[in-house]
């Protein structure tokens, strides 16, 4: 047990030197008590300094020491019934509204531009170059289409990401933000309200490009829909694992206090990137159910398989979450407890002494 002595001037009650060991009277409290509670209140200020995992002030990721009167139960805590009240969730909703909004004028719009270029420069394979090149001439080739349209995606989320993770933590995916839910890192309210918000922001954002086009460029609006050759189960199995790899991403570098957090908006736009190299000539790669809802509302290009872009997200996600959650973040709990306050203030003590 840690023991603080005090000087004559820090005792009124007595003028020893050594440590007051004066009994607390029935009536009188010892003064040392006051002199007690602000040396610890003075350690506890240095250790909340040094410590950066310690909590600054009570939040709603921290169960602080001392607080049991104002502290919300796991129930109230995961409903979020007290977030309402807040001018953060506000900040959150509004910043994953305006960031879905534009994440989808941009990459819905890089699928616009790339299919209206490569449609006005792809040669024309009837003219043979030495044979019956007086009929006309091949323009050059287009450029990789693929490869333009997954960095649009790749870069506009990296982007976003850090543009807003600390107002919202940077979700732009109800995928993503049902996870969270799942997972215990957001209120169910919090949570809900970011998959409504990113859903009305997917339709305005295709709204606004479909204002910013003419009619003949409208198409589809880079809607989504499955390879003819694709089954509507392969389809929903690789938005799935797509997602997953999408998820897994996000918690191994901006969930897990482990993981490069500084660097996390980088990696998620490079998985993003990644997963449209390879589901693009598939089912287009959604990973995102705000991606394809927007495009799809404005256009009115409901395809067969639309819920897939729906289930094949939410469920991959789901399933990332879940397992990082229970298999990779076991012993991480961010909660404070008394044991390791009580461990923290020992192993500062020892080293002052």
């Amino acid at each position: 047990m840690m023991s603080i002595t005090f000087s004559p001037k820090d005792c009124l009650c007595c003028s020893q030197s050594a440590s007051c060991a004066t009994p607390i009277l029935p009536l009188f409290a010892c003064a040392c008590v006051v002199a007690l509670e602000m040396e610890m209140a003075d350690l506890n200020e240095r250790l909340m300094g040094e410590d950066e995992d310690f909590p600054q002030e009570p939040s709603s990721e921290y169960l602080t020491v001392g607080e049991d009167e104002k502290r919300p139960s796991k129930i109230e805590w995961l409903v979020g019934w007290k977030e309402l009240r807040t001018w953060n969730l506000v900040q959150g909703c509004l910043a994953e509204f305006i960031a879905t909004l534009l994440f989808i004028y941009v990459g819905a719009g890089a699928v616009v531009a790339q299919s209206q270029f490569v449609v006005n420069t792809t040669p024309d394979f009837s003219v043979i170059p030495g044979v019956n090149e007086t009929a006309g001439y091949a323009p050059p080739a287009a450029p990789d289409a693929l490869t333009v349209i997954a960095l649009a995606h790749g870069f506009t989320i990296a982007v976003l990401v850090s543009a807003i993770a600390h107002l919202s933590g940077g979700h732009v995916n109800p995928a993503v933000s049902f996870s969270m839910i799942i997972t215990g890192n957001v209120s169910i309210i919090r949570g809900v309200l970011y998959m409504v918000l990113q859903t009305l922001g997917s339709v305005l954002g295709a709204a606004l490009l479909a204002a910013c086009l003419p009619k003949s460029l409208h198409q589809d609006l880079g809607a989504h829909d499955l390879h003819p050759n694709i089954s509507a189960f392969q389809g929903f199995f690789i938005e799935f694992i797509l997602t997953f790899v999408l998820l897994f991403t996000i918690f191994g570098n901006a969930v897990d206090k482990r993981g490069s957090s500084v660097l996390a908006p980088f990696y998620i736009g490079l998985a993003v990137v990644i997963d449209h190299f390879v589901g693009i000539p598939l089912t287009g790669a959604s990973m995102n159910p705000a991606r394809s809802f927007g495009p799809a509302f404005i256009t009115r290009t409901y395809n067969r398989h639309y819920i897939i872009y729906w289930f094949g997200p939410l469920s991959g996600g789901a399933a990332a979450a879940l397992l990082y959650r229970l298999v990779f973040l076991r012993g991480q709990s961010k909660v404070v407890t008394i044991e390791t306050v009580s461990d923290q203030i020992k192993e500062l003590s020892h080293k002052q002494d």
